[in-house]
């Protein structure tokens, strides 16, 4: 399919599958069979969010499903794999509705996945109904999927054709990732380039192979997504099974190896399409053409956040007795609850990986459940040591990884590089990396990665003690600039290719990158600076010499605010109300981050002077904010968890910050491109988006000046630009004429 014929299809489905998702949910949010189905998927997934505002994600998965095995019919059908067809020709639907003709579409689809999902005839990975289908959608919505797929096209007289595409091919990916926008956000969906991939499994898988032969080499991804990762180890393996058994049948090699190859994921249709294109992927490996013996590989992926620990925990008394009975065909992991999830992974993990690969989600965690879960304490250390603060699931799956390895199993990972420099990142790096043999780190920011709209990092690394002594050194690939525009081909690009060319190479440099081996040492501090050109080596200089960084006295107050409020919407002839004297104008910040609200907004300050109430308001003003009071009553002002003193009116500040008061402040935007403070001399109220500097009430305005030309100067831009983590542009790589952002302060 054509690339412009694909984006097509991507959009028509898309749009499809959000009117299914609406007409599933509102079955749901009311009582019935398909709203109890629900709260036991709600149960078995231990959500931490309210279960109606839940049902609107699940909906959005089971729709996706539903869709997609209409996609999975279509490629068996044009492929030659179905006879007779099922959804192209209206055959089939006629044959059905004259053995049942009350029934409508809904009922002629679920009969065909149900069919499709038979181990006689079809292929229950694939069609098997799953826990999240809790719901069918209206014979109307079914109507309208039948016609997307037989629709012809007026001027070519042609369907949308699946002839020449693959399951491992570049639709499947994009229909992972662009099908639905709230779980492609929610589970933040995002495909690994197979440029990427290439590079992390040569310094895992293949060495492993080296290491521990083809037929004994287990690998994993606790973050498969729609399984890009999975299928290239697949391929690999399979590979190097068969030269290493020349004498085994093909087929043997691939169901050896498919029981070698593990993927989890917390999104169940990621799982769904990573095993149908895994099992596609055996069968076109084994050179078989018939479903019923494509339907005998079992894809070893499944339903599960990649970082739950199961293997550590005590399995509940209804698992001990284990998931299947000796002998017995395992069922297909598609209709796996979470809990026979677990109980299956139990055995699964338990035996560790020799190559742990992963793309994880760089999103911060929401959930408060999981939340508890990453750090609960297991003994006098927490589950995940790296859940500190508002911590990015990178950080957590980072470490994870090297749990899943065997002892010196080898870990590669594409992460986002946020932990480099953000305060939650200083135990992933002090207390995790620094206790493993890291090996290479690559700094990917520069470069051009499609998919992926943050700055991420490489990192390498073996599951054991790292090597100890002066002499230790980690290999780093330090960025130095980007593209000079946004290459055709992303695997050629010029910061890809100079880190592909000079990474093994001490001392390599060019205009992009720098390679050098870094001591152990550095890297077991927060935070990292991976500047190339010897931009790291100026950073530590500035910072450890006579005149450093971290020998400047306390400047002043930094807050994110002066006053942490309640604000009020008031009609427009509040002024002539309650009297000017009681009101005057402001602005909400300053001009580089404005909110946009107009200079004739107005506020109430009911002080003689700072920290002084007024003895009492006008009536006028006290009949317009008496609806208010409850809300007010509970304003904090600067400070949390103050009580009000026992004499205060409703109106007041629970508390008030005397050095607050002098007019002078240094503001400044939290993100921007560039070191820009500014000089504030009031009457303007900030947000955290633009914090403000105060300095000493007995300061000057000289002090000030003087402040403000250390803060906007080249060298403190140098230092925030090594310093802070970069938030990157808009699509996530530095392009041609874009500016790339200084980071959030």
């Amino acid at each position: 399919m054509q690339p412009t014929d694909r984006a097509r299809l991507l959009r028509v489905l898309t749009a499809h599958v959000g009117r299914v998702a609406a007409d599933l949910r509102a079955q749901l949010l009311v009582d019935g069979p398909a709203q109890d189905r629900a709260r036991g998927v709600y149960s078995d997934e231990k959500v931490g969010e309210d279960f109606a505002v839940w049902t609107d994600l699940l909906s959005r998965r089971a729709a996706v499903m539903w869709v997609l095995k209409s996609v999975y019919a279509r490629v068996l059908e044009d492929r030659g794999l179905l006879s007779p067809g099922r959804l192209l020709d209206p055959e089939a639907q006629q044959l059905f509705e004259r053995l049942a003709p009350n029934l409508g579409e809904t009922a002629f689809l679920s009969w065909v996945w149900r069919d499709l999902a038979t181990p006689s005839g079809g292929l229950p990975e694939l069609f098997a109904l799953q826990p999240a289908e809790v719901a069918s959608p209206s014979d109307a919505l079914s109507r309208e999927l039948l016609e997307i797929w037989r629709k012809v096209n007026p001027d070519t007289g042609a369907r949308w054709s699946f002839a020449n595409e693959t399951f491992d091919g570049e639709l499947m990916g994009d229909l992972y990732q662009e099908l639905d926008p709230v779980v492609k956000s929610q589970f933040a969906l995002c495909q690994t380039p197979d440029f990427v991939r290439g590079f992390i499994l040569d310094r895992t898988l293949t060495p492993a192979i080296a290491e521990h032969g083809a037929d004994a080499v287990r690998i994993i991804d606790p973050a498969c997504g729609s399984g890009h990762f999975l299928i290239d180890a697949l391929r690999r393996l399979v590979a190097a099974t068969e030269a290493q058994h020349p004498d085994w049948r093909r087929r043997k090699v691939v169901e050896h190896t498919l029981r070698r190859v593990v993927g989890m994921d917390l999104n169940d249709y990621a799982c769904a399409l990573a095993r149908a294109r895994l099992l596609m992927t055996a069968a076109d490996l084994a050179g078989v053409s018939s479903l019923r013996e494509a339907a005998a590989f079992h894809p070893q992926v499944y339903w599960a956040d990649g970082l739950e620990q199961v293997e550590r925990d005590e399995a509940p008394k209804t698992d001990q007795l284990g998931l299947f009975t000796q002998g017995e065909e395992p069922p297909p992991r598609a209709t796996l609850t979470r809990p026979e999830v677990r109980a299956a992974l139990r055995e699964v993990l338990g035996g560790g990986f020799h190559a742990v690969v992963a793309n994880p989600p760089y999103i911060v965690e929401s959930d408060s459940f999981r939340k508890e879960y990453h750090r609960e304490k297991l003994g006098r250390r927490q589950r995940y040591v790296s859940a500190y603060r508002q911590y990015s699931l990178g950080s957590p799956f980072t470490e994870r990884c090297f749990q899943l390895a065997v002892p010196a199993g080898f870990v590669g990972i594409i992460t986002s590089n946020n932990f480099m420099k953000r305060e939650f990142g200083k135990p992933l790096i002090e207390e995790v990396l620094a206790g493993l043999d890291l090996s290479l780190v690559v700094d990917t920011s520069q470069a051009y990665i499609p998919f992926h709209g943050t700055p991420t990092v490489l990192l390498f690394g073996r599951n054991r003690r790292p090597p100890q002594g002066a002499s230790a050194t980690v290999r780093a690939v330090m960025g130095k600039r980007g593209e000079t525009g946004t290459p055709d081909d992303p695997a050629t690009g010029q910061v890809w290719s100079s880190i592909v060319k000079g990474f093994d190479t001490v001392g390599w440099e060019n205009e992009f990158v720098s390679v050098a081996d870094v001591s152990r040492e550095t890297l077991g501090k927060h935070p990292w600076s991976l500047g190339g050109g010897g931009a790291a080596e100026l950073k530590e200089s500035r910072e450890t010499g006579k005149r450093s960084v971290n020998s400047l006295p306390l400047i002043g107050l930094a807050n994110n605010g002066l006053r942490r409020g309640s604000r009020l919407s008031t009609s427009s002839g509040t002024p002539r109300r309650v009297g000017r004297r009681w009101t005057s104008p402001h602005r909400i910040a300053a001009r580089s981050s404005e909110t946009g609200h107009p200079l004739t907004e107005l506020r109430l300050y009911p002080y003689q002077s700072w920290a002084v109430p007024s003895s009492q308001l006008q009536p006028a003003v006290v009949w317009h904010f008496w609806r208010y009071r409850s809300l007010l009553a509970g304003t904090n002002g600067v400070g949390k968890g103050l009580k009000r003193k026992r004499d205060a009116a409703w109106y007041e500040l629970m508390s008030t910050t005397m050095d607050d008061s002098a007019p002078l402040s240094i503001a400044f935007a939290f993100v921007a491109t560039h070191n820009h403070f500014v000089l504030d001399r009031g009457g303007k109220v900030f947000k955290q988006s633009a914090p403000v500097i105060k300095l000493p009430a007995t300061a000057t305005e000289d002090d000030h000046y003087a402040l403000l030309g250390l803060l906007n100067s080249s060298t403190t831009c140098f230092w925030m630009k090594q310093t802070y983590h970069c938030k990157g542009s808009a699509e996530g790589s530095t392009r041609s004429g874009q500016v790339r952002t200084l980071g959030a302060i």
